[in-house]
This record gives C-alpha cells, structure tokens and sequence, in this order.
C-alpha cells in the first residue's frame, strides 16, 4: 500500500538549514566573535518568526555540538521541528534526534492553502537535478551549498545564510520566489501543456 503525503496547512509550516550550531568556522564566517553569541543570535531570529504551533524543516546540518549543548538549544526553538539529515547529522546521538517529530534523509509534503490549492514540496539535504514531480511544478527544497548554488526549476537553498535575516523561511516566502521560477524539464517527463 502507498504511503499517503502529509499534509499541512502552508500559514503553518518554515523551512530552514545548516544553522551550524557549535560550528567554529560559520562563527567566523557569520562575523560574530563566539559561537555562544552566534546561537544566541540565531535562538532569537528563529523564535521571533516562528510560534510553538508552528512546524519547521529543517534541512540538516543543525549542530556541531555535543549531545547536551545540542539539546540545550533545540530547547529553546519555538515549533514542532523535523529533521531532514544532512553531512553533519550523521553523529546525532539518538537522544538529540528524539527532539525531533520526524528524522528521515527525504521527505516530501503537500502544502494546502486556505482555498485547498495542493503545492508538493520535495526535501533533501542537497540539490537535485530532477526530483519527484519537478515536471508539474512540484517544489524542491534544500540546503548544503549556502548560497554557492544556483537553483534550476522550481528549487530553492532554504540554508538560514541565504535568508536576509538568517531566519527559517516562512512557506509565502517560499511561494513568493518559487512564482518567479519556471519549470525545469531535463529529462523525458514533460507535461502535455509544455509539450
């Protein structure tokens, strides 16, 4: 039997990744003097966007910390978090990852708007090149590259340092820029209306 999509209502669901907590080198590179001020800095930007019935994605790569300090401030994030693993969550112990709703390396969701309009979203870590759908528009999310890849279709780098006030991407946010893509067909699967 096929596993039905999730769905959730788009007022109440962010996108983020690769915040790098504990990560010496995105301190330096973020141009803040400690990792505690950077943290602190990204605990507030994220919980002044996001309410504890929110539910955020995030992308991967959330700490560099140990098990305790991660936990500490995932305890301070407003929001029902998922995680999508990246290269950096490989050695999550399991008491981290229980924080999290969900813990997969893949997921894909149904966005469904006010007037009950369907928008299938792909998550992954990296870029794809063709991703489930991508020939009906469907969206790819992901993080890995901050900012140092271009997107091609219907894909955005959701990673906090591509976002102007490195805060989780709300889902109109991403609706704004993804209405401003055209699809991508690469391969053999193009919609009879492109045709």
């Amino acid at each position: 039997m096929r596993k039905k999509t999730p769905k959730y209502d788009q007022e109440s669901v962010l996108f983020t990744s690769d915040l790098h907590f504990f990560h010496k080198a995105q301190v330096k590179r973020r141009g803040f003097s400690t990792a505690e001020n950077m943290n602190g800095f990204l605990i507030r930007r994220w919980n002044a966007r996001v309410y504890p019935w929110h539910t955020v994605f995030v992308l991967g790569d959330v700490s560099l910390g140990n098990a305790a300090d991660t936990m500490g401030v995932l305890e301070q994030l407003n929001g029902n978090l998922h995680l999508i693993r990246g290269n950096h969550d490989k050695g999550l112990q399991s008491k981290v990852l229980n924080m999290f709703g969900s813990v997969s390396d893949y997921a894909e969701i149904d966005l469904v708007s006010l007037s009950g309009t369907k928008q299938r979203v792909v998550m992954s870590h990296y870029a794809m090149r063709v991703w489930n759908r991508s020939h009906f528009g469907s969206w790819q999310l992901y993080g890995h590259s901050h900012g140092n890849l271009p997107p091609i279709g219907k894909q955005m780098d959701v990673g906090v340092d591509t976002h102007p006030i490195l805060a989780p991407y709300t889902s109109a946010e991403v609706s704004r820029f993804m209405s401003q893509r055209e699809i991508s067909v690469v391969d053999h699967h193009v919609p009879k209306e492109l045709k």
